[in-house]
């Protein structure tokens, strides 16, 4: 009896390990941002660099507790209502925070500075964490080396579908592409979108 519990609960640990690979990973991610980047260009007739911050802002730009209270007061909930969903929203944030911070530190390198600015400016210490900046820096350090020294990993100016997508791994999956250099994350990108025409004209 144990021994097909065990079986059952194992079974269902793989089944949900495949279903993580298939539907929650790096792909996943990277084919919602390259659809967002084309419909702007395709759909909303945006730049290039419209498209590109549009793509990004749409996939990690977070929700801030001040626009959530403001919103939560239009609701008309009361105090403890209001504070139980901000509570939520910390938690979530602070799951999220090194995210942000890359994303943050996409936004700079970009050219993007208000936006940049607006994001550091909205955090309270509890939603950003107080060692957080301290914590990415060190991260992109350990990826890149030297932030100094290593800038070239991010193309100033370049606002093409290809430097997108190796942002949203920057952003999002380093840990994918820790110690690879930029041409080998710019080939796993184009050898998975290879077989996708739709896709593949934008990465040329």
């Amino acid at each position: 009896m144990w021994l097909i519990i065990l079986f059952i609960i194992l079974g269902l640990f793989v089944f949900f390990r495949i279903f993580v690979w298939f539907f929650g990973n790096w792909r996943l991610s990277l084919t919602r941002l390259a659809d967002s980047y084309i419909y702007g260009i395709e759909k909303e007739k945006l730049s290039k660099k419209k498209a590109f911050f549009k793509a990004l802002k749409l996939r990690y730009q977070l929700t801030k507790t001040g626009e959530l209270m403001a919103e939560l007061k239009k609701q008309g909930l009361s105090e403890d209502e209001m504070i139980k969903k901000t509570d939520a929203l910390l938690m979530w944030n602070s799951l999220r925070q090194n995210t942000e911070y890359r994303y943050e530190y996409i936004l700079k390198r970009k050219g993007f500075i208000k936006e940049a600015v607006d994001l550091a400016m909205s955090r309270s210490l509890v939603e950003g964490g107080m060692f957080a900046s301290q914590k990415i820096e060190k991260e992109m350090e350990d990826l890149y080396g030297t932030l100094q020294y290593h800038r070239g990993f991010i193309k100033e100016g370049d606002y093409s579908l290809t430097e997108l997508l190796v942002c949203g791994m920057m952003i999002e999956y380093s840990h994918e592409i820790k110690g690879k250099s930029y041409d080998e994350v710019v080939k796993m990108i184009k050898d998975y979108f290879s077989t996708n025409p739709y896709f593949k004209k934008y990465l040329e």
